[in-house]
């Protein structure tokens, strides 16, 4: 299942790009061409929210390039670490202001 959620978090990485290009197919209501700042964005979640953020943000799977570069900012609340691989984990302390409680 969190592989599953993590490719929902590509899918929307991939709407919010195609968004700022103003190539997405989202009808003729807003444009947001140009509007979203693609270059610094943040996840966060909560329990397995938290878990999906963490495999998103630090996960081993590297291929998508809608992953890469991985986030400026990841926030895990009440992470359930029970499905995260330990090399996530790993990683996500060793990042600069990781920071776990």
């Amino acid at each position: 299942q969190l592989e599953m959620r993590v490719s929902e978090v590509v899918k929307v990485i991939e709407l919010v790009r195609a968004l700022d290009e103003g190539t997405a197919d989202v009808g003729e209501h807003v444009n947001w061409s140009g509007m979203l700042d693609v270059e610094r964005m943040s996840i966060a979640g909560h329990s397995f929210g938290a878990a999906t953020a963490l495999e998103a943000a630090f996960g081993q799977d590297v291929s998508s390039p809608s992953l890469a570069p991985r986030f400026d900012a990841c926030l895990a609340l009440d992470a359930w670490m029970f499905p995260i691989p330990d090399e996530t984990y790993t990683r996500a302390n060793a990042e600069e202001g990781g920071y776990n409680n």
